[in-house]
């Protein structure tokens, strides 16, 4: 397992959530699926908070997810 990390850009979240899919996008896993990814539990939450709002807030944020997301 990769090491812990606090700091998590845009691509993390994208990656995370698509990492869900063999699982039916079942939420329950991404914390399992984020620590695969070097993230911890509660930079995960933090993460995930933060990036859900500024992707609401910014159509643009919004759409950079998009297009990690189909690319990763």
């Amino acid at each position: 397992m990769r090491q812990a990390r606090s700091t998590v850009n845009l691509t993390d979240p994208a990656r995370i959530v698509k990492g869900i899919a063999p699982y039916g996008y079942d939420d329950s896993k991404l914390v399992e699926i984020a620590a695969g990814f070097g993230v911890d539990a509660a930079s995960w939450a933090a993460a995930q908070e933060g990036w859900a709002a500024r992707i609401q807030a910014d159509r643009g944020v919004g759409r950079r997810f998009n297009e990690i997301y189909s690319a990763v």
